[in-house]
């Protein structure tokens, strides 16, 4: 570009223009990203309270018989189908959902619906300094992405606690910037 037309104003109004026009899409992505993403917690944690509230209701109101573990595990069941499971690292689908339910009395197994790694997540809730009945983020030995955990403690000391993979969201917001990123180097470059 010759420099002649560099200096002309109409080459500075331009630029400053375009340079104009970049940062304040940029602005506005950010805060339609942040909007979003705020959307998505909300919407995740109001699912988690309210499966928690659900299958603690259940564990508390089910006697505590031989059945107990079979129907409060198809209860968690269902639960957790209530997401669909996400494409693992090696293929496989793998469950983006988890309830566990524990009992210090007992000392017995936990009662788990999840994935095959129930100690890394039973590791992880233990470690956690998790507040009932707030969902909070916490990282599994072996995942990638956190999980948006709730918990919920009954008056005997048992506890059902309720997990959800934030992949789904994040991948979500990922598949979101990058498609802004594209639109907005092609708008800057036909603006420029």
């Amino acid at each position: 570009m010759p420099k002649r037309l560099r200096t002309t104003a109409a080459w500075r109004i331009s630029i400053w223009t375009a340079t104009a026009f970049a940062i304040g899409t940029a602005i506005a992505f950010s805060i339609v990203y942040l909007l979003v993403a705020q959307s998505i917690r909300q919407r995740s944690d109001a699912w988690l309270i309210g499966e928690a509230d659900t299958l603690a209701q259940v564990a508390e109101d089910t006697p505590r018989d031989n059945l107990y573990d079979r129907i409060v595990e198809e209860v968690a069941e269902l639960a957790t189908q209530e997401i669909p499971e996400e494409p693992g690292t090696n293929g496989k689908r793998q469950n983006s959902v988890f309830f566990l339910e524990t009992d210090p009395k007992t000392h017995e197994i936990p009662l788990w619906v999840g994935p095959n790694a129930k100690e890394a997540f039973l590791q992880a809730i233990q470690t956690a300094n998790l507040t009932p009945g707030e969902p909070q983020s916490i990282r599994i030995s072996g995942w990638k992405q956190p999980f948006r955990v709730v918990a919920r403690v009954h008056e005997d000391g048992s506890a059902v606690y309720l997990g959800l993979s934030d992949r789904g969201a994040r991948h979500l917001l990922h598949k979101l910037t990058r498609s802004f990123a594209a639109v907005w180097s092609g708008m800057f470059v036909l603006v420029a």
